[in-house]
């Protein structure tokens, strides 16, 4: 890392550590992309300053007590933000998430001992150059994950640790160390004890990496206790990766009602539910043979997930509505109706009224869909032939 490369703004913050005679070092992810020469966008500092000193030292920006508790704090200075942790040592983790409590340390050394993988445990100043006390950039140099220190306590410790490292092995193409990797799969089952928003968080961000099966298919343990049952670890990586998330709950809640299940177990936001569903319907359902269904998957979970469905159901082998990507942006530019009301029929000019009303609407929906046709004249035409024939 270069001291050139460094935000002005973020100069500036560790410029005032130094000339209050304090020490301030960037920490975590932010050193370690910087050595793989990966794009940084959040800065962690710590110090051995202590939060109410940071805070007068700071005492002209915005410094939010963000975890205050364990000796963290937000600072904003001159339009840069900074998480600054106070060097620390941590007691026991009861809740197999957070310390109990934490000692606040001048070491920094001491601070890296606590943290969770060597390649995290690494320090950097532009007047020190890096500290790195457990081999971290040795470990980026032959792409290796291990955890600081005791696998086995680290995962007792935090078990969303062991997602971590599912996550960082799938992000930066890293191979997990062999004690690290067995601490993980023996461990397991402390996922249980975690929150499940921090589990859909987590997930969230595995499935977004490149290689994300062959991690899942090491460690498909770790999902037997996410979904508190055993079932076959799906492999989703052949879809684009927005999809993949949803593609691999539903699939591995093996019908809908299972895939909607493990959405719910997850916490997971409406969004995310619905793109379950719509995924499991795919999944377990007969295809999407006519521009009316494909037309109706979008009206009922979005263009985006009627794409998702889409997909599925050519890699599952059934048949799909020929050029569907075609139809659904016509479908997003209003070339064709994508709703009953884009029906190009007034409601008032159909003789029928409540339930007998809204059938009717479905059938020329579908008649407009599938032929191709909406217009005004065509769909009362229809309508009345519909009506002649009792379809209703």
């Amino acid at each position: 890392m270069e001291k050139a490369a460094l935000p002005k703004g973020l100069e500036e913050i560790l410029e005032r550590y130094k000339n209050a005679g304090k020490k301030a070092y960037l920490v975590g992810g932010c050193v370690r992309n910087g050595l793989m020469g990966i794009p940084v966008s959040d800065y962690d500092i710590a110090t051995d300053a202590l939060p109410d000193e940071t805070a007068s030292l700071f005492a002209d920006c915005k410094v939010i007590p963000t975890g205050i508790k364990h000796g963290t704090v937000t600072v904003i200075c001159n339009g840069f933000k900074a998480e600054i942790t106070t060097f620390r040592k941590e007691g026991a983790y009861s809740d197999f998430r957070r310390p109990d409590g934490v000692t606040f340390t001048a070491d920094p050394k001491e601070d890296a001992a606590r943290r969770d993988f060597t390649v995290n445990a690494m320090f950097y100043s532009p007047s020190e150059g890096l500290l790195d006390f457990y081999g971290g950039k040795e470990d980026i140099k032959n792409g290796i994950l291990r955890t600081v220190g005791s696998a086995q306590r680290r995962f007792s410790e935090d078990a969303l640790r062991i997602l971590r490292a599912m996550r960082f092995s799938a992000q930066l193409s890293f191979e997990v160390e062999e004690e690290t990797a067995s601490a993980m799969k023996s461990k397991a089952h402390l996922v249980r004890k975690l929150a499940a928003e921090r589990i859909f968080s987590e997930l969230g961000l595995l499935f977004a990496s490149e290689k994300a099966d062959g991690i899942n298919k090491r460690y498909y343990q770790v999902y037997e206790h996410i979904f508190s049952f055993k079932s076959d670890v799906p492999q989703v990586d052949k879809y684009p990766r927005r999809f993949r998330f949803p593609v691999f709950t539903a699939e591995y809640g093996g019908s809908i009602e299972g895939a909607v299940a493990c959405a719910e177990s997850l916490k997971a936001d409406n969004g995310f539910k619905k793109a379950v569903k719509a995924a499991a319907l795919a999944i377990y359902g007969e295809g999407i043979e006519t521009k009316a269904k494909l037309a109706r998957c979008a009206m009922e979970y979005g263009l985006e997930n009627a794409a998702m469905m889409c997909m599925i159901s050519k890699e599952k082998g059934l048949f799909v509505t020929e050029n569907y990507g075609d139809y659904l942006e016509r479908l997003g530019k209003g070339d064709l109706p994508l709703h009953i009301k884009d029906l190009d029929v007034k409601v008032e000019s159909l003789p029928l009224k409540g339930k007998k009303l809204g059938v009717l609407l479905q059938k020329l929906y579908d008649y407009a869909h599938n032929s191709g046709i909406n217009t005004s004249a065509a769909l009362l035409k229809k309508a009345a032939e519909i009506i002649e024939r009792e379809e209703l």
